[in-house]
């Protein structure tokens, strides 16, 4: 995770063209993960968001040969949302905390 925060914090630094990268990962803070670190600090990191653990589920990598009842499982930690944008993207796409809530409530949509 640490190597993807440093490669996609390089191509934001690289470009002038619009770049948005919107990152899920653990919130593992104990001990916590240089990722986390990395992205909270980035000068491209617009919005965050936690996710707590047991409001949201994942959806498993083998969908395909489980049933819609199987795929699914309870997130046991959080999960924070990053938003990166470099400025050109910032003027391109509007990222604001209404749409943060919206994906926020689609991650934590029942999955009846």
């Amino acid at each position: 995770m640490s190597a993807m925060a440093d490669h996609m914090i390089e191509l934001l630094t690289d470009t002038d063209e619009p770049l948005m990268f919107i990152i899920f990962i653990p919130d593992w803070r104990d001990p916590v993960t240089p990722a986390l670190i990395k992205l909270e600090d980035s000068l491209y990191c617009r919005h965050s968001r936690l996710i707590e653990k047991g409001k949201h589920q994942y959806i498993t990598g083998r969908q395909h040969i489980h049933s819609r009842d199987s795929m699914f499982y309870d997130a046991v930690h959080g999960t924070m949302v990053f938003v990166l944008q470099n400025k050109a993207a910032v003027r391109t796409w509007q990222v604001d905390e209404e749409l943060m809530d919206k994906l926020n409530q689609a991650m934590c949509s029942s999955r009846n």
